[in-house]
């Protein structure tokens, strides 16, 4: 049983294999790269993470983007996800290799392939039917659109790998394989995708009330375990949870509205796209589709994308037609219709619900993220299908019906009857590129249902590879030139002649750089990650509030309390970098200050207000006031991502003023005391200094960390000791058995 189980994985998982070496081959092998946010966002951050841990640093805050902000606190930056460590190992010239990144996403996408198949074949499904499904999940049309987004990708992958072991844990009882659940359902918060973190819990949840209400009075026995599996989850991925929980409070995306919750939410006639996947357009980098994607704008695209080929639709329609493991198809078309109704957002009421009564879901936007539940439904449906199919006779009847009637439709679509349905199709251009895709999907349409009929007849021990190869030609033909590129990333983040220019001023005296001028930019976004440059700009969904509020004054004031060297000029025909003749140091001793509460003053800074002399302190302190002004010579002797070291050599008592925004986690230390932080002009940071030398540290450690590093090294410790426990108590149980 052990042997046949062995050649099965190792049958399905080389069949993934060359099937994700097959679709990624131009990655791989060719110059060919992954574009969009993978590009401007998460390989400037992973950069930054893998040259830092290099130098045996561990960021903790990132000066480089948005004047400085928490680096630890960004969810998305994965800075606790193992994976990412390993990313230290591949940098070349003091950045990351890019094809190394590229390849750490194509082994999740070959993951989600492995840990689907093992979740079904845990389910009773069988090993031709898994392999099926899992080539449906490992290249459908919402992993292979979200691969230009790293962390989420990440995250959504250990869904079925969560519910395997939560399966396994109620059929065998035990708790280990709870906690091994929960390891990777923290794993899978740590891999920096929360919104789609939050869609497995819930769909955990759910599982385990399906599993509980299965062992009827029996399932006090069992409630135990998912109980193990959520809390171990929460305390593995705690390090992640507190710091982030103490970075989001000050951030921009604390809270959505409704309105902005339910954006990029499938409209019902999008569910055309079932079927015929580019009727709206695509985007693709390269040349060859050339309608891009025009109903609900550009990055609707890949949020509402619900194609996962032709064969589980049809196979899904087999999975209710016999009654053995009835309650289990019934759970999962439950859940596959409820979460493609939860992805229609804003147009039916299951949304409106999720975002008011349950708890999480008020924090995120883009509702049709709700199709990577509904793709895994369905696609577990269709592995009961095929096993349905595989069994005695079976009815042509679904397989007629689905057919025909999706015939019918294209003969409407082809006789014009969506022509004035849009205004859109009123170009030429576009109506015949709808035509030539619905002919594109009634070929499918027309090999899926023959080799669906090709395996119903026959049923033979490799019948399945016809539908399972016809189904990967089917994704394939939908996927394969989407974030495709050719855009070199060395060339994209070139050091020309105006960067070489900043970084050898950088190293004089640490200032800031205003690159950007609404839609014109001199340098790439987030590209500070790259060049180790501070920007103004950059790229993240999660900006503080602060950096908001500040942005909101006058150009000169948010330019010179910024440190801002150096800002952008855009005239007529060109653009470049000029001097802000009036910009603030980095640090400054000030010796006139006023007192004034931040609303106070956000107003004296927004009317104009002398901040070259006189600093505006946030609380009321007993400070003496020089009565004139002193001298004050500094000199920086540490200028690390998390560190700063200032030596301030002044003949006056007075305040240091540092451009640096004061939000909780940043430290001083003045001649070794600890000092107090204060909070000046609003938004920055400011240490009362007696005359004479100071030698001034200020570091930062974001709140939360220690403890949720203890919690989950705790957490990690126990399972281990455990686990060994469990070993050998099983260990001793079978020479016992042995022994009689």
């Amino acid at each position: 049983m052990k042997k046949r189980m062995l050649r099965e994985e190792t049958i399905a998982f080389s069949i993934l294999f060359i099937m994700t070496l097959f679709f990624f081959f131009r990655i791989i092998f060719l110059r060919y790269y992954f574009f969009e946010d993978f590009l401007y966002q998460y390989y400037p951050r992973r950069n930054l993470l893998a040259t830092s841990l290099r130098i045996g640093v561990f960021p903790l805050w990132n000066p480089f983007v948005f004047g400085g902000m928490p680096y630890l606190g960004d969810i998305e930056n994965a800075v606790f996800y193992p994976f990412n460590w390993l990313l230290a190992l591949f940098t070349s010239g003091g950045r990351l290799v890019f094809r190394v990144l590229e390849i750490q996403l194509i082994l999740h996408v070959f993951f989600a392939g492995i840990f689907m198949y093992m979740f079904l074949r845990r389910l009773g499904i069988s090993h031709e039917g898994s392999i099926i499904s899992s080539i449906g999940f490992a290249f459908s049309g919402f992993i292979i659109t979200h691969t230009i987004h790293l962390t989420l990708l990440s995250t959504f992958v250990y869904l079925p790998l969560v519910l395997y072991f939560l399966l396994r844990s109620f059929q065998e009882r035990r708790v280990i394989y709870s906690l091994f659940g929960g390891f990777f359902l923290g794993l899978s918060l740590l891999a920096g995708g929360p919104q789609f973190w939050l869609h497995i819990v819930y769909y955990a949840g759910l599982f385990s009330v399906f599993l509980l209400v299965e062992k009827k009075k029996q399932w006090v026995k069992y409630v135990h375990l998912p109980v193990i599996l959520f809390i171990s989850g929460i305390l593995v991925s705690s390090v992640q949870l507190l710091t982030t929980a103490g970075y989001t409070a000050y951030t921009v995306r604390e809270s959505l509205t409704y309105a902005e919750s339910v954006r990029n939410s499938i409209p019902f006639y999008q569910l055309l796209t079932l079927f015929i996947p580019k009727f709206f357009g695509y985007i693709s980098w390269l040349h060859g589709d050339n309608v891009k994607f025009w109903t609900g704008g550009y990055g609707a695209f890949w949020e509402t994308c619900i194609y996962l080929g032709i064969i589980p639709l049809i196979l899904s329609l087999y999975a209710f037609t016999k009654k053995d493991r009835r309650k289990y198809t019934i759970f999962f078309g439950i859940l596959a219709l409820l979460f493609l109704m939860a992805a229609m957002g804003k147009y039916t009421p299951v949304y409106w619900i999720f975002y008011h009564l349950l708890p999480g879901f008020n924090k995120f936007r883009n509702a049709g993220r709700f199709s990577g539940v509904f793709t895994f439904s369905l696609l577990a449906l269709a592995g009961f299908g095929f096993d349905n199919l595989s069994k005695g006779k079976v009815s042509l009847k679904p397989l007629l019906y689905f057919t025909g009637s999706l015939f019918l439709l294209f003969v409407f679509i082809f006789a014009g009857a969506f022509r004035n349905a849009w205004s859109a199709m009123t170009y030429q251009k576009v109506y015949s590129y709808s035509l030539k895709q619905t002919g594109i999907a009634l070929l499918f349409l027309i090999l899926s249902s023959t080799a669906i009929f090709v395996f119903m007849r026959y049923k033979n021990r490799y019948a399945y590879l016809i539908p399972a190869l016809v189904l990967f030609i089917d994704l394939f033909s939908f996927g394969a030139n989407f974030n495709v590129s050719r855009v070199n990333p060395d060339e994209f983040y070139s050091e020309n002649r105006l960067v070489e220019y900043l970084k050898e001023d950088y190293k004089k005296e640490p200032f800031r750089v205003n690159a950007r001028q609404g839609s014109y930019m001199l340098l790439r976004r987030n590209s500070g990650d790259i060049y180790k440059l501070e920007l103004l700009q950059g790229y993240t969904p999660l900006r503080l509030k602060l950096y908001r509020e500040l942005r909101q004054l006058p150009l000169n004031t948010y330019l010179d309390l910024f440190n801002a060297k150096y800002t952008i000029r855009v005239e007529e025909r060109r653009m470049g970098l000029v001097l802000n003749q009036t910009y603030l140091p980095r640090a400054k001793v000030f010796y006139r200050w006023e007192y004034v509460d931040g609303e106070t003053a956000y107003k004296k800074l927004k009317e104009g207000y002398d901040y070259h002399n006189v600093l505006l302190i946030g609380i009321k302190e007993d400070f003496p006031q020089p009565e004139t002004t002193g001298t004050q010579r500094i000199e920086y002797t540490e200028r690390g991502i998390n560190r700063i070291g200032i030596t301030v050599d002044t003949d006056r008592n007075g305040v240091l003023f540092v451009s640096l925004l004061n939000i909780p986690g940043w430290n001083a230390v003045v001649n070794g005391v600890e000092k107090k932080i204060l909070p000046v002009d609003y938004a920055f940071a400011g240490i009362y200094l007696e005359k004479g030398r100071s030698n001034v540290l200020l570091f930062y450690s974001p709140p939360g960390l220690r403890t949720g590093l203890i919690l989950t090294l705790l957490t990690l410790v126990f399972m281990i000791f455990y686990g060994v426990l469990d070993w050998f108590r099983r260990k001793n149980l079978t020479i016992k058995k042995k022994s009689i």
